[in-house]
């Protein structure tokens, strides 16, 4: 038997309840529908254990078929079209949190594997902090460590041969989509974070940064 995924449930049941409340409703319908968000991230941190490709399959299943209820919708009832609108953006939002919630399933595995830098939730968003300084971050993460968690997600890594000069931290906060970056070049570090508070950084990466200042 197939399961309901929460994304799936959320959103299908704001649009439903769109369509039965109109206008007079609708910022309390898009209220309750934003809050899909953190169900969602909450609901597959709890069933990580899941097979990833399920989860995977289920997170993209639930997208698609809010995103044909929400068109029909739409379509059937033009004067709720605007805020048909605002639901769709709820929805990409709530997809873009399940995926980075999903990042928690790979924890153990290394990056080149998993493609975290390449081809993972992330990636969009280590391309914009980083900009020009990608391609350095990839070179300085050749030799890594598996995907780590201690409160958030986590990777160290050097580049070959230059352990002491050339490295890498990477600090990824999946409930709050935010990132940290630490590269060193030639022992000088530079941090390149997400707005708003620091990320709260484990013990292995604290104590790398102790020993690139010793």
């Amino acid at each position: 038997m197939t399961r309901t995924t929460p994304l799936l449930l959320a959103m299908l049941v704001s649009a439903t309840a769109l369509t039965a409340c109109g206008k007079q409703d609708t910022a309390k319908m898009q209220e309750a529908a934003s809050s899909a968000i953190g169900q969602t991230h909450e609901a597959l941190q709890s069933a990580a254990s899941a097979p990833l490709n399920d989860l995977k399959q289920q997170a993209s299943a639930a997208a698609s078929q809010a995103k044909q209820k929400l068109d029909a919708l739409a379509a059937s009832n033009p004067a709720v079209g605007g805020a048909v609108d605002s639901l769709k953006g709820i929805a990409k939002a709530t997809e873009k949190a399940s995926k980075w919630a999903l990042l928690q399933t790979e924890i153990g595995k290394y990056p080149n594997d998993i493609k975290l830098y390449d081809d993972s939730a992330i990636t969009p968003d280590l391309k914009a902090l980083l900009g020009d300084q990608f391609a350095v971050f990839k070179k300085n993460m050749e030799v890594s460590g598996p995907l780590q968690r201690e409160r958030v997600l986590y990777v160290l890594g050097n580049r070959k041969h230059q352990g002491g000069k050339d490295a890498a931290y990477l600090l990824i906060d999946t409930e709050n989509q935010k990132l940290e970056v630490g590269l060193w070049e030639h022992g000088k570090l530079t941090t390149y974070a997400s707005p708003g508070e620091p990320l709260f950084k484990p013990k292995d990466v604290l104590t790398t940064i102790q020993n690139h200042q010793g």
